[in-house]
């Protein structure tokens, strides 16, 4: 049987700051309503919440089942809010009288979902890492190793950013911290030239003067290739430095060629099961 879809019915804020991969958002209340609401708890307590709550639900009920059925047209699905309270207990109890056939609630919500992944991180795990200068094809390479079978976490990828003054170009906006750890090189020279140069002047003082200056005179004149020169050069020196930080007893050099990232995926995965083999 196919996994019923979740819905997260916390507020669109709360879902952006963080959610459970593959949740759909279908928020109760805006922002500005949760915040109307949560005050009036506050101030005159539980009764009055309730009902500013309903008001501003009331006119939203049908529209809330209409999501829910598109994502569930077999009537299956699953419903949480932050705590597993009043939230999803409300409107599991709509989706189940609208005549949806299994409606279950996350038991305290998505508060619990962050404990489990917190608790993840303390856990001990087997992991190799990829490194390599700047677009020497890593990214590729892991979805090579994907397509092997291995099991890879591309951090790049869930960040929406390569880590570099560049890394935020032709991305999706970057999730928070906690969306980042809910989750676990291409060519630059197709963006805006606007763009590229602004990543180049905020590593300015790392390039020097003069270098930073010849990058946009180049960048000006459309010559990609000694812009690519110039800021590769400091972003190898960068990565050595890093490099040379690392024990080198657990560290291992396989000789690559940009023209056969496949054969280098089989002869990591290769180095992997020998060495797990031991």
């Amino acid at each position: 049987m196919a996994r019923a879809p979740v819905i997260d019915v916390r507020s669109p804020g709360e879902f952006v700051r963080g959610h459970i991969p593959g949740a759909h958002s279908v928020p109760l209340f805006t922002d500005e309503e949760r915040a109307v609401v949560g005050t009036l708890y506050k101030q005159q307590g539980r009764d009055a919440a309730v009902r500013e709550g309903l008001r501003i639900v009331g006119p939203k009920l049908a529209t809330i089942v209409d999501e829910a059925r598109a994502l569930a047209p077999d009537g299956r699905i699953g419903v949480h809010c932050w705590r597993g309270g009043e939230r999803s207990g409300s409107v599991a109890w709509l989706l189940d009288k609208a005549g949806f056939t299994e409606v279950f609630t996350l038991k305290r919500g998505y508060k619990a979902f962050r404990q489990h992944v917190l608790e993840a991180f303390n856990m001990p795990h087997d992991l190799r890492v990829l490194g390599g200068y700047t677009g020497t094809g890593k990214t590729e390479t892991l979805a090579h190793l994907r397509e092997l079978g291995e099991q890879v976490i591309d951090l790049e990828g869930l960040a929406h950013h390569k880590g570099s003054s560049f890394g935020a170009l032709g991305e999706e906006p970057q999730p928070t911290t906690e969306h980042f750890e809910n989750l676990l090189v291409v060519d630059y020279g197709r963006f805006p030239k606007e763009e590229l140069a602004e990543a180049t002047r905020r590593i300015g003082k790392r390039l020097g003067p003069q270098h930073c200056k010849a990058a946009l005179e180049a960048l000006d004149a459309g010559d990609m290739r000694t812009v690519a020169l110039i800021t590769l050069h400091y972003y190898d020196k960068a990565y050595l430095r890093g490099a040379e930080g690392r024990d080198p007893q657990r560290v291992v050099k396989v000789p690559a060629s940009a023209h056969d990232l496949r054969g280098l995926a089989q002869r990591l995965k290769d180095h992997v099961a020998a060495a797990t083999a031991r």
